[in-house]
């Protein structure tokens, strides 16, 4: 799979894309467009070793979980308990993409933004 991907030249394509989002994103930062992200410096709480080994831990167990619960395939690990009522649409009562507590808890929300930080190549900035 890995020699598929490099030979066929996604990962540069990638890669490529996320410079040129990075590119256009500093550029407009820039011009005063938009501020930049509170996370655009390397100083910050963020981006110490031990919080970034806490992401990646957080990261990592939700990621051994979540394919688990999709190699189950088991209705249960769809369900989310929340109260019922009118406040939360019916959307938000599934587990999204097998999540752990679905969209429902901090520890869910956490794990979602190391993962899609990881899978849009450090880009959830830009592309917000």
């Amino acid at each position: 799979f890995v020699q598929a991907l490099a030979t066929s030249g996604v990962i540069l394509r990638l890669l490529s894309e996320a410079a040129l989002s990075y590119e256009q994103d500093y550029d407009n930062i820039r011009h005063g467009r938009y501020a930049e992200p509170h996370d655009m410096y390397t100083r910050n709480a963020q981006n110490h070793p031990l919080s970034v080994g806490r992401q990646t831990a957080r990261f990592v167990a939700e990621a051994v979980g979540t394919m688990a619960r999709r190699t189950r395939a088991a209705e249960e690990d769809r369900r989310v308990t929340i109260p019922r009522g009118d406040a939360y649409p019916e959307y938000y009562r599934t587990a999204f993409h097998y999540q752990t507590n679905g969209w429902m808890s901090r520890e869910s929300a956490d794990a979602y933004e190391t993962s899609t930080e990881t899978l849009f190549l450090g880009r959830q900035d830009a592309m917000q």
